[in-house]
């Protein structure tokens, strides 16, 4: 039977100007129940009439010359990476850059926007200046923009805050992240008053580096219903995010840990038991292991139908960046596209029967989602369908009362601390 897929309503993404302390949403899991059939992402993604409705749907978001704007999205992505690569790594992976860069962030016009120290900019006779040269002619259309702090002074800030916010559960805050547009760190507070914001200047740092949010906390919706088409032996209704494989070569599928409520119960009869699970940290994602047979892996396997089509490919995106243009595909509201607003967020997320759990490193969007689209995949937008689309992870969460608003959890992650390979 030939699937029908709806495109949702239009995104609208609204920028509001910083003032230092600005109103905050907070997070609910996507949680619905769901009796719809079974399907596939990759499935869906290679049916000639969704890939019709999703030129429609990016005409409409973007313009007719969205191919274009897709493209310069894209190719400000590679020039930002192409400066990361002039700097050293810790052994994480996390670049170090040097004191007169304050961050990478790419703007409305898809355009690549260099912040810079201006007061620690190298001068000739310093042995960073030809580098500092190459990272101007890294990309011509790219725009330089001083700040006052690097990244590096944000970070340690961010840091020194995160170590009190995952060693302390009671604590006020309920969100951190970089704002690189902004130049600053951003605490959520649950309470937003003078005094906390006293205390906490108090008691983890006072820094002019951090600005405040106040949000209200989180809420979960009771039932549970991820992405895109199967059901759990609770007959919870969920969604596949992207296939996988262990290094012995036993492949199964990657969808939110949130479906199963814990490992012990977790299992979809048309696929297998869950075999790896986590909740906490940076990761909400189950593997559910493929023990039955051909009829599973034959649709997650599957081929395009039409022409050199290529749907999902294999590479997983391990960096991100600020304006980076994002698309996701769940069961409830579909294909949907919009932008990275913060690379690595931290929130206290609630699921029924799970409790509370303090997450960090998730991915923050402008980008449509709601109740019904948790375990979705997130893939990297790009500019037409033969290019493929690269894995960039499963979605978790969306703000609560503002759909536009969506976090999900890194393929990177996932895969690194399951042993998994996206094939």
């Amino acid at each position: 039977m030939k699937k029908k897929f709806m495109i949702p309503f239009s995104i609208m993404v609204l920028a509001i100007p910083f003032t230092g302390m600005v109103q905050a949403k907070n997070y609910t899991s996507l949680q619905k129940n769901n009796t719809g059939e079974i399907t596939v992402i990759d499935d869906i993604l290679q049916e000639e009439e969704f890939q019709n409705e999703i030129k429609e749907y990016l005409t409409k978001e973007y313009g007719e010359n969205y191919v274009e704007k897709i493209e310069r999205n894209q190719q400000a992505v590679q020039s930002a990476n192409k400066i990361d690569s002039y700097f050293s790594k810790t052994r994480s992976g996390q670049v170090i850059y040097p004191d007169y860069i304050g961050g990478l962030y790419i703007d409305d016009e898809d355009t690549l926007v260099i912040q810079m120290v201006e007061s620690k900019i190298p001068t000739e006779q310093d042995l960073e200046y030809s580098t500092y040269q190459s990272v101007l002619a890294v990309d011509k259309n790219s725009k330089t923009e001083y700040v006052k702090y690097s990244y590096e002074e944000l970070q340690e800030v961010h840091d020194q805050i995160l170590d009190y916010f995952l060693s302390d559960g009671n604590n006020n805050i309920t969100g951190l992240y970089i704002d690189v547009i902004f130049n600053r760190v951003i605490v959520d507070l649950n309470n937003y008053t003078e005094k906390e914001i006293e205390n906490f200047r108090n008691s983890v740092i006072d820094s002019p580096i951090v600005s405040f949010k106040n949000t209200v906390g989180f809420k979960t919706i009771s039932t549970v219903n991820p992405g895109a088409g199967f059901r759990t032996n609770k007959n919870h209704g969920c969604s596949y995010g992207y296939r996988a494989r262990t290094s012995s070569g036993q492949t199964g599928v990657v969808t939110a840990a949130h479906c199963f409520v814990d490992k012990l119960d977790g299992s979809i009869a048309s696929v297998g038991p869950v075999t790896e699970w986590q909740y906490s940290g940076s990761i909400d994602a189950a593997f559910v292991q493929n023990t039955t047979g051909a009829t599973l892996t034959n649709n997650l396997a599957q081929k395009p139908t039409t022409g050199n089509i290529t749907t999902i490919g294999p590479n997983v995106v391990s960096t991100f960046r600020v304006g980076q243009k994002i698309a996701k595909v769940g069961q409830v509201t579909g294909y949907t596209t919009g932008t990275v607003t913060a690379t690595s967020y931290s929130a206290i997320l609630p699921t029924e029967g799970l409790g509370s759990a303090t997450f960090s490193d998730l991915v923050k969007t402008a980008m449509y989602a709601n109740d019904g689209d948790s375990g979705g995949i997130v893939m990297e937008l790009q500019n037409e369908f033969n290019f493929g689309y690269n894995t960039m992870g499963i979605c978790t969460a969306v703000e609560t009362n503002n759909p536009n608003v969506t976090l999900f959890t890194k393929a990177s992650n996932i895969n690194s601390k399951f042993g998994l390979s996206r094939y």
